[in-house]
């Protein structure tokens, strides 16, 4: 008789351990973090942004600061309208090259127009700031251009770029002085005089 308690026990045990076994086990699973899906993992990387082409050459930075926020510079900026029109018609590398030249020709008259007019209504103190400024700033335009030029290893698409980066640096350069001409009389300097081509010396 003792024998078979003790058997009842034994068993009645050994089902509550594994009962409590298969408790402890279900519990470790829905408590377990899920995985996830292979479009919720997609989904979720960060996008790579495109890089876009390499400049032939670092463009040089301005001595000064240029005025991003200066918007009169912007609307009237033909320059820039006129070398975007070009570039839509141009249907040919050479014509590419020739836009950019043209665009660069009319940016260098225009910074001489900007510059000649900021001498002439800066008061003496501001005045000579700006020749050592402008001095600086076409002696490091230069040597950035020369040091491009010879470092270009192609040629060709390596000139327009380097074109491309003086013409952003003139514009950039032209910019700072209209607000500079600007701050002091209110006017701007004209547009309309660098588009026209000088006369030739006859």
């Amino acid at each position: 008789m003792e024998c078979k308690k003790m058997a009842a026990v034994l068993c009645g045990a050994a089902l509550c351990l594994a009962l409590g076994a298969c408790g402890t086990q279900e519990q470790a699973v829905s408590s377990a973090a899920p995985l996830p899906s292979s479009s919720s993992a997609v989904a979720s990387m960060p996008e790579v942004p495109s890089s876009s082409a390499p400049e032939p050459a670092e463009k040089p930075s301005p001595s000064s600061v240029a005025a991003s926020d200066f918007t009169l510079f912007d609307e009237g900026n033909l320059i820039s309208q006129a070398l975007k029109e070009d570039l839509d018609m141009a249907g040919s590398f050479s014509a590419i090259e020739s836009a950019y030249g043209t665009a660069l020709a009319r940016w260098k008259r225009f910074v001489a127009l900007a510059y000649k007019e900021c001498l002439a209504v800066l008061p003496p103190d501001e005045k000579q700031l700006l020749e050592t400024a402008q001095a600086q700033w076409e002696e490091e335009l230069e040597k950035w251009a020369q040091e491009a030029y010879e470092g270009s290893a192609v040629p060709i698409e390596g000139s327009l770029g380097i074109t491309q980066g003086l013409v952003d640096a003139y514009e950039d350069r032209a910019r700072t002085l209209c607000r500079m001409k600007y701050s002091a009389d209110g006017v701007m300097p004209s547009f309309e005089a660098a588009m026209e081509e000088p006369e030739a010396a006859g």
